[in-house]
């Protein structure tokens, strides 16, 4: 009897130990996002235990940030090295977020222009958020794949491919950044991201969405060769269904009473010259 009844007291106290350690996973969740962005961090905890490794890991290579900096040829990464993907291209299901730059006179990475190659893009099916800087132009090859993006930032000296071709197959686009040196750019069709809603371009590639998209906020960013004193005719056509507009120009303002005859439901006006905010109207105030 002696020894069942210690038996059981030791089982007991085993089991209270269990129930003692056990943290709910949504806790353990919300800890780890509050260290979201600190990749040691994070990365020491996934080798703690399988219940830490098993939610740590979606946050730990959730973005991948790879930036070249102008005269120096070491990539700066913010987050997991690109390797680690190519490596074990399993973890490429948790990217959600992927930022590359190259600036002027720097070499490329390596490893970063494989995980963006048409034969890596299918391991990035949750892929949502774009950002590629390129001195001498995007390849097309690195806007395919399986993946449907959300926001798309694009910047590049040139595009060897049309708009439409870029941006075909990203049915869920919501938000686009892009400026082109094309000459001309006709309008795009609605069936080309059908759900953006918000625009960073100039004046070009605004007016290939403008007539015929839903676009309620524009940033308008305008090249030098971009006069705002000569409205393009596909711009100024898409812009009575905006609500927010916002100018950040390289060059003299655009003429506002021409632009005030096509801004019928704007709610809100922002000028910027050379990144310098220079006036905030609320429109709803205009007499």
């Amino acid at each position: 009897m002696a020894n069942n009844a210690s038996t059981f007291h030791n089982s007991s106290d085993e089991t209270q130990h269990e129930q003692d350690l056990f943290f709910p996973p949504e806790i353990i969740l919300l800890i780890l996002q509050e260290l979201e962005g600190r990749y040691a961090t994070l990365l020491h905890l996934s080798l703690c235990c399988k219940l830490l490794h098993a939610e740590a890991q979606p946050l730990l290579y959730r973005s991948l940030h790879v930036r070249i900096n102008y005269g120096i040829s070491i990539p700066v990464v913010t987050g997991p090295p690109p390797k680690s993907y190519i490596d074990n291209p399993s973890l490429a299901k948790f990217i959600q977020i992927i930022a590359y730059l190259e600036c002027i006179g720097t070499g490329s990475d390596k490893d970063m222009r494989k995980i963006l190659s048409g034969s890596f893009a299918h391991y990035m099916p949750n892929l949502k958020t774009m950002s590629l800087a390129f001195e001498c132009g995007i390849p097309k090859v690195f806007l395919s794949g399986d993946f449907q993006l959300e926001e798309l930032s694009l910047s590049g000296e040139d595009y060897p491919y049309d708009l439409e071709a870029i941006l075909r197959d990203q049915k869920q686009l919501q938000k686009l950044k892009m400026m082109t040196y094309q000459h001309t750019l006709p309008p795009l069709p609605l069936s080309i991201c059908p759900k953006l809603h918000t625009l960073t371009a100039d004046m070009l590639v605004a007016g290939a969405f403008l007539p015929l998209h839903n676009i309620h906020t524009l940033i308008w960013k305008s090249w030098y060769f971009d006069r705002p004193d000569c409205l393009d005719h596909h711009f100024t056509k898409g812009l009575n269904g905006l609500r927010r507009l916002c100018h950040s120009l390289a060059v003299d303002r655009p003429p506002l009473q021409e632009l005030a005859k096509h801004l019928k439901n704007l709610q809100y006006l922002a000028q910027s010259i050379q990144h310098i905010c220079a006036t905030v109207l609320d429109v709803n105030t205009r007499s």
